[in-house]
């Protein structure tokens, strides 16, 4: 089949047009969106951004966060933030069976 017939909810198609200027450095595909962790040019501030389907807020990445990783899951999504010396994990998007609420007091790998 043809590849745009296989690009459900945009999930492979990056958006001409993005919040910012960036250059890619990694990428997570979920079940019907995308994530994708990049350095902010001029700042190399690393940013996260998400497009695809978006039904459960799982392409909404959380604003004004320092990412150092993300990761698409079905429904939700994940990454390690940090401020001032803490990395925390945070997630968004459907969490019906917790998947969205990470553990207090700890950090790991998204």
């Amino acid at each position: 089949r043809p590849l745009d017939l296989q690009d459900y909810a945009g999930k492979t198609t990056v958006p001409d047009h993005l919040e910012i200027e960036w250059s890619a450095v990694s990428a997570s595909a979920g079940y019907h969106h995308t994530c994708g962790l990049g350095k902010q040019r001029g700042s190399g501030t690393q940013v996260a951004v998400c497009f695809g389907d978006n039904a459960y807020k799982q392409s909404d990445v959380p604003p004004g966060m320092i990412w150092l990783a993300v990761s698409a899951g079905q429904f939700h999504s994940c990454g390690l933030t940090q401020t001032t010396n803490v990395t925390e994990a945070v997630c968004w998007g459907d969490n019906a069976y917790g998947q969205a609420t990470p553990p207090s007091g700890g950090t790991g790998a998204a």
